[in-house]
C-alpha cells in the first residue's frame, strides 16, 4: 500500500507546483515556486517554503533563496539581490495564508492563482 501511494504522489507532484511571474507576484525581475507540501515527500521535513530565482522568465536560472512560509519568514539558504530578497518576504507576509492553504492541499493551483495578491509597487 505504501509504495501505492508513494507511486501516486510522484505521479501528480508535478501537477501541484506553481511558478509565479512577476505579473502575478509583484516581485521584479524574480520568479516564485510554490509546491503542495504533502507531494514534497522527506524535503517537506523543512515545512512550508517558497522558492525565489532571479530572472523574468519560467526558465530562470539566476541565484535564488528559500524562505519559509511564516509569520516572519526567514530564508534557509541562497542569496538574493536585496530589493528581490526585500520584496519576497513581503510576498510571503501579504499571501501567507494562501500560500498555507497551498502547501496543505487546501485548494488546488486554480484556486491558490486567483487569491493571490501582487506586492504594490
Amino acid at each position: 500500500m505504501a509504495n501505492l501511494k508513494q507511486k501516486t504522489e510522484e505521479k501528480y507532484a508535478i501537477f501541484s507546483m506553481a511558478n509565479l511571474s512577476s505579473a502575478a507576484t509583484g516581485v521584479r525581475g524574480a520568479i516564485i515556486w510554490v509546491s503542495v507540501g504533502v507531494f514534497e515527500g522527506k524535503k517537506s521535513e523543512h515545512g512550508p517554503r517558497i522558492k525565489v530565482v532571479e530572472g523574468s522568465t519560467m526558465t530562470a536560472n539566476g541565484q535564488s533563496a528559500v524562505i519559509t512560509i511564516a509569520n516572519t519568514p526567514e530564508f534557509l539558504h541562497g542569496k538574493l539581490k536585496k530589493k528581490i530578497a526585500s520584496d519576497a518576504i513581503q510576498f510571503v507576509i501579504l499571501n501567507r495564508k494562501v500560500l498555507l492553504d497551498y502547501w496543505n492541499g487546501k485548494i488546488d493551483t486554480s484556486v491558490f492563482i486567483q487569491r493571490l495578491k501582487a506586492i504594490p509597487n
